[in-house]
């Protein structure tokens, strides 16, 4: 709409209307256009009347942003720490070899086993074993049958 927009109530003779006397109860759009309502058009002897536009009144000035503030000052880069010791191993520690290791095997001082050396002793036989008890006697076994009632002639 240009210059006021679309007059739909004229204050005629020195009428006045409040801010809130007309209200919209739904959205006014024809094709690509929404329209709102205002009071007030902006030519001369247009203050109560009460108008359609498309447009929306935007302030002279914007509205006043936030204030400016302070960045965060940025905190000061910790020195490394050390990193703390591996905890103790749940493992017995391994010895130690004394005479070798695994490329070098340690010298067997035993001397080794001649055709001319003796015959070896056989171990001493193992004490005999006590005798087992015997197993206990079989359950005894009905072989009678057990007389059975008879029903009684009636």
């Amino acid at each position: 709409t240009t210059s006021d927009g679309i007059m739909l109530v004229q204050a005629v003779n020195g009428a006045t209307s409040s801010a809130s006397a007309f209200a919209l109860d739904a959205p006014v759009a024809a094709g690509a256009f929404e329209y709102y309502l205002f009071k007030g058009g902006v030519s001369a002897g247009s203050a109560e009347n009460w108008y359609l536009r498309s447009t929306l009144n935007t302030p002279a000035t914007p509205a006043a942003g936030p204030s400016a503030l302070e960045p965060t000052p940025q905190p000061e880069p910790e020195p490394p720490q050390a990193e703390p010791p591996p905890p103790p191993s749940e493992l017995p520690p391994v010895p130690v070899p004394t005479d070798g290791d695994i490329n070098n095997p340690p010298v067997d001082s035993t001397p080794p086993v001649q055709a001319s050396d003796p015959e070896p002793e056989a171990p001493p036989p193992p004490p005999p074993a006590p005798p087992a008890d015997p197993p206990p006697p079989p359950p005894v076994v009905p072989t009678a049958v057990p007389d059975l009632p008879t029903p009684a002639a009636g």
